[in-house]
């Protein structure tokens, strides 16, 4: 699954870091690329939301085989997009690409974090900043060779396209339960919750992956290619902070982690309002690592919240976290039309960062979170099999029948 996130992360970058260039390509102003990026925001809630249903029948894996050719094949539409009307559909279609890519391997890493008997899905979700980062840096290299915005994008569509269809043998085949099994459209209010969390981190990893180039380029007069750093920096900061997420998760508990991410990131993102592009580059790397356990925690949360059904619930859950691309352009927009870009970017940072901090407080996730901290418990206790299957809510078998590392080679081989 850290492939799925990776390849997910790469076209999404290579995007993401020609923004700049896109607005050149087509001429549109500030307020037009709100356009965009709000149909590309909306793209992925059409998609997660019709995933509700769809995995609930046939499981992730085949949403996935489906899903990554075809998000490939979007960013060539996009690159090709002769005028702005039509760069906007084709935005539309690369979004629901994303929303469906990213909610089934979320789905496929709660599964395997089940499996596995401990808090992992950090680590899986460190495939995205590599392959974003990645993207983000051979964009900005095409950039600065002066390679043009179509043939970049088209080239990252091509290498794409046999990843994502190899890609389709390495999935877990997760099984729903029976259909007389499932809570009929009930969802647990505790999923709410934890969508305020992921609502406000995807809120502002988008304010920040989608404006802080035009920050640099348009505000600060840097060049392309220096403006199109500001992706990679903030990618580099996500890994940064993945890479060590889930051990601190261990250690401290969830709600911990959420609530120094929360008060961390708005003090980090305050930076990117200095005058000078270095400051503003570091700034940016700051947010993303204390932004980084976030979304990985609050899909993990919610997949142990409902083992039963975990798909359902985590394209529930991946509704709520896209709404979060939809508003994060307006909120930045309308603020920026009122005062500047980057008293923008500030006071949406402190009120979506102080949203994750209330809700960490105030949501009972202890539980959850228990299923999976074993770290702490004595060495006999961590010696919790994985399941027989990988099926959503399958029962533990006990330690005398098959031991924990016959899962995780299962695991593995599947993976």
């Amino acid at each position: 699954m850290t492939a799925a996130f990776g390849l997910a992360g790469a076209l999404c970058g290579v995007l993401t870091a020609r923004i700049p260039a896109l607005m050149d390509e087509h001429a549109i102003s500030p307020s037009q690329l709100g356009g965009v990026l709000f149909l590309w925001g909306l793209g992925a809630v059409v998609s997660t939301q019709a995933l509700r249903w769809v995995m609930a029948r046939t499981g992730s894996a085949p949403v996935l085989r489906v899903a990554a050719p075809a998000y490939a094949m979007a960013l060539a539409l996009v690159a090709c997009a002769p005028t702005y009307g039509t760069l906007l559909a084709a935005v539309t279609v690369f979004g629901m690409g994303l929303g469906a890519v990213d909610v089934a391997a979320n789905s496929q890493g709660s599964a395997t974090e089940r499996a596995y008997g401990r808090p992992i899905v950090a680590g899986i979700h460190a495939g995205w900043p590599v392959g974003a980062g990645a993207g983000g840096l051979i964009a900005a290299f095409c950039a600065h060779l002066g390679v043009p915005y179509t043939q970049t994008l088209v080239g990252a569509a091509v290498l794409a396209l046999p990843v994502a269809v190899v890609l389709g043998r390495t999935l877990l085949h997760t099984r729903p339960p029976p259909l007389a099994g499932r809570t009929r459209g009930r969802t647990r209010p505790v999923v709410y919750g934890l969508g305020v969390i992921a609502f406000s981190a995807l809120a502002i990893e988008v304010a920040v992956t989608d404006w802080t180039g035009v920050l640099l380029h348009g505000g600060l007069g840097t060049s392309q290619a220096v403006a199109a750093l500001a992706y990679p920096m903030f990618q580099a900061g996500l890994l940064t902070g993945r890479v060590v997420a889930d051990r601190l998760r261990t250690r401290l508990g969830a709600r911990a982690v959420l609530v120094w991410a929360g008060a961390l990131t708005a003090g980090f993102l305050a930076v990117t309002s200095a005058s000078q592009a270095l400051v503003v580059l570091a700034g940016i790397y700051g947010v993303g690592v204390a932004i980084s356990p976030v979304l990985p925690l609050a899909f993990s949360l919610a997949g142990s919240s409902d083992a039963q059904s975990s798909d359902a619930v985590i394209a529930q859950l991946g509704v709520i976290a896209y709404a979060g691309v939809l508003a994060s352009p307006a909120m930045i927009g309308v603020l920026a039309g009122a005062s500047t870009l980057r008293l923008a970017l500030v006071v949406v940072a402190v009120a979506l960062g102080a949203a994750i901090v209330l809700a960490g407080l105030l949501l009972p996730i202890d539980r959850a979170d228990a299923r999976l901290r074993v770290g702490g418990l004595p060495q006999q206790a961590r010696r919790v099999s994985a399941p027989s299957t990988l099926s959503a809510g399958a029962p533990s078998v006990s330690p005398a029948t098959r031991p924990a590392r016959q899962g995780e080679r299962r695991v593995r081989r599947q993976g």
